[in-house]
Formats: C-alpha cells, structure tokens, sequence
C-alpha cells in the first residue's frame, strides 16, 4: 500500500525473461520437469510433449508475475506516474499495437497477452483503444511525420484534452535540442 506523489516507470520496452523456458530442462514447483529426447545414433534432440507443456505453463505464470509488478508501478502515484521507452523500429511496433487496438475489445485478447514481449505490448494497445487515444496519435503523427524537428511542446499532446499527455522523441530531435542548448 506505499503511494508516492509522482511515479517513474522507465525501461518499458525491456524484453521480459524468458531465459527459464528455453533451457534444455523446464522445471515447474507443481507439474515437475520436463527435458529433450537425445538420440544418440541420429545425434537429434527433440522436446518432450511434458516439456512442451510445462514450458507454456511457466511462461504464462511468469507473464501473470510481470503484470503483477506492473499493476503495482501503476497503483502507486498519488498525482503524475510518467512512463518511459526507448523503442526502436517504432513505426513497425505502433503499426502492431494498433492492430491490437483496432480489435474494439474493452481488454486484450488473450493472444496479445500471453504474446507480449514487454510492458509497452499490454500499454499501447490499451492507450491507443482509449479515450486519449487521438492524443498519442496526434503526439506520434507530428514526431515522425515531419521533415523538420518539432520543438518538444510542439510534438506533446499538452493542447488535447485528457488524462495523458504523450511526447516522442527521435535521436535527431534529441540532438538538435542538444545542440541548441550548447550554443545558448
């Protein structure tokens, strides 16, 4: 129950861990273990169905435990939680997370769920369906859409109305702004 008057929540993009399901032995606290078959005349190792299994079983508990951390980072501003990421190749990640958001669902389906690579794959969709998404869009249009770089304020969504306000940055936005700072 700890709340604090403003939040970060950095490293959005981060991949989650998944490190555990892709050993050549899956261990589950309840099921048990599963491993690969070895033919040592063939020299193939092929998983077992148990492993199979097993590795579904703890990824999605280890997804249940990421959206676990995640509600709580959401649950703890009193005032301002500020989100941030560093994606790369953004115009082809924002094309799926609205492919996802496109679905009308009031929630994700369980596919974008059990699916999601990080904490921005169950955000975006959830932002962009919502009632501030024109904001984000509008944001993302003028950040990426122009030949020159917008100032900071002209590319946040401060002027919409809403609960959000969302910038992007580009690197040569990031450097002009840099530069212009050096030289005043």
């Amino acid at each position: 129950g700890l709340e604090f008057p403003i939040v970060f929540v950095s490293g959005l993009q981060k991949s989650f861990n998944r490190q555990d399901i892709r050993s050549r032995l899956v261990l589950h606290p309840d099921l048990g273990l599963g491993c690969d078959f070895t033919d040592p005349k063939l020299r193939v190792r092929t998983p077992l169905l148990i492993k199979k299994v097993l590795q579904k079983k703890v990824d999605e508990d280890n997804l249940a435990e990421e959206l676990r951390v995640l509600y709580v980072a959401l649950t703890r501003p009193k005032e301002k939680l500020i989100l941030t990421a560093a994606v790369s190749k953004l115009e082809k990640r924002m094309a799926a997370w609205r492919q996802t958001a496109a679905l009308g669902r009031e929630e994700l389906p369980y596919t974008a769920l059990a699916g999601a690579g990080s904490f921005l794959d169950w955000l975006m969709p959830a932002l962009m369906s919502g009632p501030d998404g024109k904001a984000l869009w509008s944001a993302y249009a003028a950040a990426v859409g122009e030949q020159e770089e917008p100032s900071r304020k002209e590319k946040g969504s401060d002027a919409l109305p809403g609960n959000f306000r969302f910038y992007f940055e580009t690197p040569g936005g990031l450097v002009m702004e840099e530069t212009k700072a050096q030289l005043d």
